[in-house]
Formats: C-alpha cells, sequence, structure tokens
C-alpha cells in the first residue's frame, strides 16, 4: 500500500506523463493507494475547477482508500507538526502515511524529509 500527497494527484490529473506511467507500474504491480481525505478535500478545492474536473477528481478517488483524518491522525499530525515544523496538511498526510505503515508518494520530497518515522517515495 502507498499513501499518495495531493500534488501526485495534481500531476496525474493534469496528464504528467512520468507520474502516470509510475502510477500504472504499480497498479499492474496490484499495489494499493490510500489518500487521506485532507488530500479529498485538496483536490476538490482547487479554484476554477469544472464540473468534468470534479468528476474525474471523484471517479479517481473511489479507486483508492480514503482514510479519514480521526482522533490518531489529529493527535500524530499534531505532534509532526510541533517537532518538524510542517504545514498543517503536510502533517496530516504524513501521519496518514504513518499510522497506514505506507511509504509516502510525492513529487516534492523536501515537505517531508526531515520526518524519520515514515519513508518518502519521490515520483
Amino acid at each position: 500500500m502507498l499513501a499518495l500527497d495531493t500534488n501526485v494527484l495534481i500531476y496525474f490529473l493534469g496528464g504528467n506523463a512520468a507520474v502516470s506511467r509510475q502510477l500504472d507500474i504499480w497498479r499492474s504491480e496490484r499495489q494499493e493507494f490510500l489518500v487521506s481525505t485532507l488530500v479529498q478535500t485538496e483536490l476538490l478545492s482547487l479554484p476554477h475547477l469544472t464540473p468534468k474536473e470534479i468528476e474525474q477528481i471523484e471517479s479517481l478517488l473511489v479507486t483508492m482508500t480514503l482514510v479519514p483524518v480521526d482522533v490518531s491522525v489529529a493527535r500524530l499530525a499534531a505532534e509532526f507538526r510541533r517537532q518538524y515544523r510542517l504545514k498543517l496538511a503536510d502533517a496530516v498526510i504524513a501521519a496518514t502515511a504513518f499510522l497506514r505503515d505506507a511509504p509516502l508518494v510525492t513529487r516534492n520530497t523536501d515537505d517531508f524529509k526531515r520526518i524519520k518515522e515514515i519513508e518518502v517515495l519521490r515520483i
């Protein structure tokens, strides 16, 4: 199982060939993807989304495991945020990956490089 950062899905939805190719490889290996419900919020709140783009995002998300921001995620995210001075969204995404014991896949490893508790993969 792999936890996906918001930027991975933005690149995928934007048609980035490298990201699409890697996600296809992982799918062919029967790799499962999980995303925080915060990622869902970030994607669906992008400015100027058309109804078709919203439908595209929702169709993509139903193929993944959506992990709610529950008490465990919130507490660990707060700890990560304090300890590593992370943005709130990054802390929640990192906490979700940690609690699901999943590597975090991102396009921006700098956001997560200080977090020793998780494995970070660049795509």
